[in-house]
C-alpha cells in the first residue's frame, strides 16, 4: 500500500510566512543566528512530483524491471554557508516500465529534432571522458489521476515544509536547525508563491512509498540509496523543454509539454488563448 513518510502535524501559518525565510518571523529567533546558512531540497516526503532530467544517457539505458531516476534540483542560491542536502535523491520506478521509455525516447528525439544537443566534456582522474548535457529536458513524475492542467507544473504543493527542521539535529558547529526551515521552491516568482498558497491542499502528494526507518529529514546529506518507489500504473511523466518553466506560470500567454502515461502513450498539451488543447 502506498504511503507518505509522516512529516507531524500540519501548521497553519499565515500564509505569507511560507514563502519567505523565517529569520522574518520574530517568534522564530534561531534563524537570526543562522540567516545565511542553506540547504538544497531533493525529494522531501509529501512534495507533488520528483523531478528529473531527460538525457540521452537515459533514454540509450537498457532495459531493466526498475526505472531509476535521479533528482535534478533547480539551480543552487549559492552565496551564504551550504549546509548540505536535505531529502532523497533517487526514485525508483517499479511495475511495467517499458511504455515510460518509449515515451521518454520519443519526447528526447522530437525535442532534438528541434533543439540540438549541448555538450560540455570533460576528463576525469583517470583520463576517462564524459558529456554532461547542458539542455536536458525537464521531467516530473506526478500521480496518475492528477488531471495537470488544473495545477501548475514545478510547484511542490507541499503543506507540510516546515515540519522538516523539528526533527534536524543540530549538526556541530551550528545553532538551531534552520537548514531545513526554509520552504526551498522549485519555481522562482510571486506567481509560483501564490498558486501554491492557494492549491496546497487541493493536490494530493506525490504517493511513492517510503522504506521505515529512514531519516531523511536529515539536513548534510542526500540519500542516494534507493529508498523511494512508486509503480509505473500509479505514474505519469510530464516532459518540458528546457529553460521555460518558470515563463508557463509568470506569464502563461502560450507555452506546451508533453504527457507520457505508463502504456508509453505520448500526448501534447499546448497551452494559448487561455485554454489547452491536445495533439
Amino acid at each position: 500500500m502506498n504511503h507518505v513518510a509522516d512529516a507531524g502535524p500540519a501548521i497553519n501559518w499565515p500564509w505569507h510566512t511560507r514563502y519567505i525565510d523565517l529569520h522574518l518571523v520574530s517568534h522564530h529567533v534561531e534563524s537570526l543566528r543562522a540567516r545565511c546558512i542553506w540547504s538544497q531540497h531533493v525529494f522531501c516526503s509529501r512534495n507533488s512530483f520528483f523531478q528529473f532530467h531527460v538525457t540521452q544517457e537515459i533514454v540509450s539505458a537498457g532495459e531493466r524491471s526498475k526505472l531509476k531516476l535521479a533528482y535534478s534540483p533547480p539551480v543552487s542560491p549559492g552565496g551564504g554557508d551550504f549546509d548540505g542536502y536535505v531529502g532523497f535523491a533517487n526514485l525508483e520506478i517499479s511495475g511495467d516500465t517499458e511504455g515510460f521509455r518509449r515515451g521518454l525516447q520519443k519526447a528526447y528525439k522530437e525535442y532534438r529534432s528541434d533543439v540540438l544537443k549541448v555538450v560540455t566534456v570533460f576528463e576525469d582522474e583517470v583520463n576517462v571522458r564524459h558529456e554532461n548535457e547542458m539542455n536536458p529536458l525537464h521531467a516530473f513524475v506526478y500521480n496518475s489521476q492528477l488531471d495537470i492542467t488544473k495545477f501548475d507544473i514545478g510547484v511542490k504543493y507541499n503543506e507540510s515544509w516546515y515540519d522538516f527542521g523539528g526533527k534536524s539535529p543540530v549538526r556541530p558547529g551550528r545553532t538551531g536547525t534552520f537548514a531545513n526551515r526554509r520552504y526551498v521552491s522549485f519555481l522562482s516568482g510571486e506567481a509560483a508563491a501564490l498558486s501554491d498558497w492557494q492549491m496546497s491542499k487541493l493536490i494530493e502528494p506525490l504517493g511513492v512509498d517510503i522504506r521505515d526507518g529512514v531519516n531523511w529529514w536529515e539536513s548534510g546529506k542526500k540519500l542516494e540509496t534507493p529508498v523511494l518507489s512508486l509503480r509505473a500504473d500509479q505514474s505519469q511523466i510530464v516532459v518540458f523543454p528546457f529553460g521555460i518553466l518558470n515563463s508557463q506560470i509568470s506569464a502563461p500567454e502560450t507555452f506546451s509539454f508533453m504527457k507520457i502515461d505508463s502504456s508509453g502513450k505520448l500526448t501534447k498539451y499546448i497551452y494559448e488563448n487561455g485554454r489547452f488543447t491536445t495533439r
